[in-house]
């Protein structure tokens, strides 16, 4: 039976074309949202999830055990800090000037002079870029669709993804990673101290709050995190991966119900890791979209409801698929591919600091 460690390495693991699903999955759901005007919960809802949700909480697990190798690779609080911000940060600046710059006076309802010296105008870039304010809107944009003005929700999970790197670190200074009984220790205490708050008192995972937000991402980022820690004995088995369903379906509606759906989540999505890759593996690994479709597909959904006003979900998902998939693939050629570059030469250049020890 293969283990965790045996595809942990770059290009020995679908990881890439998973993301890549999550991100379909993402604006397949939001395109009811876009369309109704309220959270509509999409075909495959899991008590408690929607299918949203469910690809968010598969970004979380998986980013854990990415970026626990990343610190592995590069144990250093310069490196590592600047390998993070240089992942995040330039896609999502671009976004905001483009929006701001071209789809904005495009489709405002304002005139010109009026959008750009509007307060809101600057607003939008300022919070778009220093608080992934997911609920950003511009002058006059989008004011009469189901949802009003409303350009950037799915970036309100990236403060939640930089939280969880910062916490990485944290726990790195601390010594936890340290050793294999610390983590232990410090997961068994999470686990009881997240169940004992009760964060998820909700039934859609949007909708449970702050607290509920953190518990959510720390526990999937987490359960990445120990997954990559005891990678070379954690076994991959398509059985188990069945059995922790049943018992998430099982636990559905308990408190149990989410922790139960965030393993049988996790579990699940290494398991399709290490399934044969072939043309696919390679094409994803080669250009990932997955993020540029996740920060624009919300973007694109609103573009293509302001365009042919009245359709159906599936009618304007399937429009505003390809519109965000050619944004994301520019986004990959002309800033996020040519920003790592930059990235791997500055680490091969620099000199850095260590964190802590290594996990």
């Amino acid at each position: 039976m293969r283990t965790l460690g045996e595809i942990a390495a770059p290009g020995r693991n679908n990881f890439s074309a998973i993301r890549l699903a999550a991100a379909v999955a993402v604006l397949a759901a939001h395109s009811s949202t876009v369309v109704s005007g309220r959270l509509a919960l999409a075909p495959g809802e899991v008590p408690g999830f929607d299918l949203g949700g469910l690809a968010v909480d598969v970004f979380f697990v998986l980013s854990g055990v990415m970026i626990s190798a990343s610190l592995e690779r590069s144990p250093r609080l310069m490196a590592f800090a600047f390998a993070r911000v240089m992942r995040i940060m330039p896609a999502v600046v671009v976004y905001a000037l483009f929006v701001a710059l071209v789809v904005g006076p495009v489709v405002t309802a304002r005139p010109l002079a009026a959008y750009f010296e509007d307060a809101g105008f600057w607003r939008y870039i300022a919070r778009t870029m220093l608080i992934f304010d997911g609920n950003a809107g511009l002058p006059g944009v989008f004011g009469g669709l189901p949802v009003p003005y409303d350009l950037n929700i799915p970036l309100w999970t990236l403060k939640y993804e930089a939280a969880c790197y910062l916490g990485l670190v944290g726990l790195s200074l601390a010594g936890i990673l340290a050793s294999d009984r610390r983590l232990a220790l410090f997961l068994a205490v999470f686990a009881l101290v997240a169940l004992a708050a009760g964060a998820h008192d909700a039934d859609v995972a949007e909708t449970i709050g702050a607290k509920g937000h953190v518990v959510r991402f720390a526990s999937c980022f987490l359960i990445g995190v120990a997954a990559y820690r005891w990678r070379d004995r954690l076994p991959l088995s398509p059985p188990v991966a069945a059995a922790l369903l049943v018992l998430w379906w099982l636990g559905s509606g308990t408190f149990l119900g989410h922790p139960l759906g965030y393993v049988a989540l996790g579990y699940g999505a290494l398991v399709l890791a290490m399934l044969p890759g072939g043309p696919i593996r390679r094409l994803t690994d080669a250009t990932d979209l997955s993020y540029g479709i996740y920060i624009y597909g919300w973007l694109s959904l609103q573009v293509t409801t302001f365009a042919v006003p009245g359709l159906h979900p599936l009618g304007t998902f399937l429009l505003a698929l390809p519109l965000a998939a050619a944004c994301a693939a520019a986004s990959w050629h002309f800033v996020e591919a040519p920003v790592l570059a930059y990235k791997k030469h500055w680490l091969a250049l620099r000199s850095r600091t260590p964190v802590g020890a290594a996990p």
